[in-house]
């Protein structure tokens, strides 16, 4: 039994890659790891026999997917959940050397944009075979660029037994990593790479501690760090010009209740996005055909926007509003704020509007703002009209993970005000339609939900495919998958494109595909419902208590 300053005893495994790894695991583990997905490999196999002993201890939970784009947004989902529920949690997504590293990108790119906890841990070949065409061998360290707050790389260690110093550094790494990526130090969470290299053997001695017997010892984490909380003082915003609240993608419940309380507290209407967590009965209504008819008397331009989260899906609301010539001023703690028109004159992590009370022409601004954007009717289109119908089936304690087209911009204009305490949420960091199912996965296997269930687009669906893909031995995924199809990308009917010849945008943008999702949901292994309007969707969605869990494609098709 070996062990360093910080760690506990470490058994003597026969592999110095194994003892390395399990520090590793250990001390994320006790600075608040709890979910690791893992796709499979060899050379990360010394991650694998670590995480296999800590599950077998309860310490913690791990999760198995064959594809690992799908890993790494399924530990995305895992981490958003954990800033959803108001604590956030590092999970962490585990791959082998050479392409199978790539396949993370993209998921460390949303985690960047949106804040999120994510640790990307790749398993290298050791330097001696760097640079001399070794099989599945690439330049690791650093790949991700600036999507990630850090790379910290751990170099081989010694082949049959890890020496105290080895032990040390993958200790201080697995502490040093958590921090960053919860976001110690007044800083925002975001992703972190962790590349560790191994050298063989990669397997531990036959018959010990590690080899996938029962549990023969009591094992413990080491004790986690001590991390003084460092959060910024708030900083006071004058009452006095007419003033309007906009509420981008918000995944902080406290940056949301920050931007609640201004526009409460001031009298201010309140303009919320699906994915701001403000989508309540505090917000007006649709102000996406009240800003499409511009100003008037009827409603008045604001001297002032007050702007929290990343409002990305309207464009009057980018245009009109934020390009009115109002004052600009933005809720962020990002060194990228959102400043579309580059007119910002203060930008901090938290505001509080100064003492005082809504004066009489800020209820006047309110009620002609309330009036002008009236609560939205019925979607007019089916399948805008289905997307509502999911929305509306989301309750206090669900989740609803919406796809980055039309699906959410169908919500905006005409989804009603959802109940306190339902969670809408979307990847709009850098908006893409990767690992849409995948995230709402992640959601799920968190346990912080109810129920979970997302919406989106046939080509979104198309797109993560292979998340429907989960093994006989993990936990069943239990998601409500509703897919409004139109046949390809609807999106691009609202966008400059659609003036471009029919058969080039059909071909080029709208590209539809022909797929088959009841036979692909019986390929694997999913339940399949045809809705044939929005309300029998609406039927399929209520409560049953004779469901079981798993995953359900719901679709309904334009």
């Amino acid at each position: 039994m070996r062990s360093c300053d910080t760690s506990p005893a470490v058994p003597d495994s026969g592999s110095g890659a194994v003892e390395v790894a399990f520090t590793l695991l250990s001390h994320l583990a006790a600075e608040g790891l709890r979910h690791v997905v893992i796709a499979p490999g060899s050379r990360s196999g010394p991650l694998v026999y670590a995480a296999a002993r800590l599950e077998r201890a309860g310490l913690l939970t791990c999760h198995v997917r064959v594809d690992e784009r799908v890993a790494a947004f399924t530990a995305l989902g895992l981490a958003k959940a954990s800033v959803l529920a108001g604590a956030a949690r590092p999970s962490a997504v585990i791959a082998t050397s050479g392409t199978a590293v790539a396949h993370f990108h993209a998921a460390l790119l949303e985690a960047d944009a949106s804040d999120l906890p994510l640790l990307a841990i790749t398993a290298d070949r050791p330097f001696e075979l760097l640079g001399v065409g070794s099989n599945q061998t690439t330049r690791q360290g650093g790949i991700y660029g600036s999507a990630v707050r850090r790379c910290f790389e751990i170099p081989a260690a010694t082949a049959h037994a890890a020496t105290a110093t080895e032990l040390a550094h993958a200790a201080d790494v697995g502490r040093r990593a958590s921090a960053l990526a919860v976001g110690w130090g007044a800083g925002l969470p975001g992703p972190v790479h962790v590349n560790v290299a191994f050298r063989e053997p990669l397997t531990p001695r036959a018959g010990g501690v590690f080899a996938g017997a029962a549990e023969t010892e009591a094992l413990t984490l080491p004790p986690p760090m001590t991390h003084p909380a460092m959060a910024p003082l708030p900083t006071l915003v004058p009452r006095g010009p007419r003033t309007v609240v906009v509420a981008g993608d918000l995944s902080d419940p406290a940056q949301a209740r920050a931007a609640a309380a201004l526009a409460h507290e001031g009298g201010y209407p309140l303009l919320a996005e699906p994915s701001s967590l403000l989508r309540t009965q505090a917000a007006v209504g649709d102000y996406c055909s009240a800003l499409e008819a511009g100003f008037s008397e009827a409603l008045p331009a604001p001297e002032r926007v007050i702007v929290a989260g990343h409002p990305t899906l309207s464009r009057p609301v980018l245009r009109t509003l934020l390009g009115c010539g109002a004052e600009i001023i933005v809720q962020s703690g990002r060194a990228e704020w959102f400043d579309v028109t580059r007119s910002a004159t203060l930008v901090a992590p938290w505001l509080r509007l100064e003492p005082g009370a809504p004066s009489a022409t800020d209820v006047r601004f309110l009620t002609q703002w309330r009036t002008a954007c009236a609560p939205p009717g019925p979607a007019p289109q089916p399948l805008a009209a289905a997307a509502v119908a999911v929305w509306a089936a989301t309750r206090p304690g669900d989740a609803l993970v919406m796809g980055a087209s039309s699906a959410i911009r169908d919500l905006e204009r005409w989804a009603p005000p959802a109940p306190e305490g339902a969670i809408h949420v979307a990847q709009r960091g850098l908006a893409g339609i990767d690992g849409t199912v995948s995230v709402a996965a992640g959601l799920a296997l968190s346990g912080e939900f109810s129920r979970v269930r997302c919406v989106l687009g046939d080509i979104t669906l198309v797109h993560d495919l292979n998340a429907l893909l989960v093994g006989p031995r993990e936990r069943a995924v239990d998601v409500d998958v509703v897919v409004v199809n139109d046949g390809g990308g609807r999106i691009f009917g609202g966008l400059e494109h659609a003036a471009a010849e029919p058969a080039l945008v059909e071909r080029f943008f709208v590209t539809p595909h022909g797929a088959d999702f009841a036979a692909l949901a019986r390929g694997f292994g999913a339940e399949y419902v045809s809705c044939a309007s929005p309300e029998a969707l609406a039927k399929a969605l209520a409560p049953r208590p004779d469901r079981g869990a798993g995953l359900r494609i719901l679709e309904m098709r334009g």
